[in-house]
């Protein structure tokens, strides 16, 4: 009676770990989509905010017309300007631009009628030359008749440091969830064998080798980390779904190849870490004598 009765019992403990395996490997899974979707967006957020920051160019007074269009040309030629970005703006242009502001007027901007704002040039740069922003300023402003060079200051580093953190906890979380995955394939697969011992030792007196022995749990653990691997992408698919209507994307980034590539690594990772763990047990079990297990 205690014969069959203990193969039941395993069999019940084996299910709700192998249920418990797969929900939390789905989960680890779906904590580094989210994690490598956060970096693709917090790369593509700074990537858009430096093409999208403003440097004028003040020019001097007396800067004359001819010297100064000469100068704009010359500057759309640049390999570090982004194409069809530089704009001329006279001061009566700029003083347009306050006609509906509600924190300065054309009033506050004109002393005894006269327009004090200057002749500007704005440019954009490319991303990849914005690290060299300080060096392209210094260049520009040794020439005579510009007075400076100002840009505005964007959120991105702040908010970069903001995500960094937020990698961190999901690092953290991920990483503890790769614990409890491999702690519950290991007790999983124990269980498994333990269910299945009378099964082995047979096969162990009859010569089977370890890799006849060991293919049905390896074919078995591939699945599970393939099943894994895509419901923890549709997740992920979904999750960026959820992001973009709230929060809009970047048409000119190409995402979705980016995503895709994150869902292949998220599908192999599950694979790979699913046959990694049941073939150490396979080696730790399947390897030795029935009697000489250490259970």
């Amino acid at each position: 009676m205690s014969k069959t009765s203990l193969p039941a019992a395993g069999t019940s403990n084996t299910f709700v770990n192998y249920i418990a395996t797969i929900i939390s490997l789905i989960i680890m899974l779906y904590l580094l989509g989210v994690w490598g979707l956060l970096a693709i967006y917090t790369n593509q957020f700074l990537n858009y905010s430096k093409e999208n920051i403003p440097f004028y160019i003040e020019l001097k007074d007396d800067a004359g017309e001819s010297q100064v269009f000469a100068f704009q040309k010359s500057l759309e030629a640049s390999p570090f300007v982004r194409e069809k970005t530089v704009e001329y703006i006279s001061k009566e242009a700029a003083l347009d631009l306050f006609e509906n502001d509600a924190i300065m007027t054309k009033e506050d901007v004109l002393l005894f009628g006269e327009n004090l704002l200057p002749n500007m040039i704005r440019f954009y740069l490319k991303e990849a030359n914005f690290s060299d922003y300080a060096q392209i300023v210094k260049e520009i402003e040794v020439n005579t008749f510009v007075e400076q060079v100002f840009y505005t200051e964007a959120p991105a580093e702040s908010l970069s440091g903001k995500v960094y953190r937020l990698e961190t906890i999901l690092l953290v979380l991920m990483l503890f969830f790769i614990f409890v995955v491999v702690t519950l394939m290991k007790n999983t697969l124990k269980l498994t064998f333990l269910a299945n011992k009378e099964l082995i030792r047979t096969m162990q007196v009859v010569g089977a080798t370890l890799e006849k022995m060991a293919a049905p749990y390896i074919r078995q653990s591939l699945k599970n980390g393939f099943l894994s691997g895509i419901i923890a992408v549709a997740f992920l698919w979904l999750t960026r779904v959820l992001l973009e209507n709230g929060l809009g994307t970047f048409e000119e980034y190409d995402l979705d190849f980016w995503t895709s590539i994150l869902s292949v690594v998220i599908i192999v990772v599950g694979i790979v870490l699913s046959w990694i763990c049941t073939r150490h047990s396979v080696q730790k079990y399947l390897k030795k004598p029935v009697e000489d297990w250490d259970v």
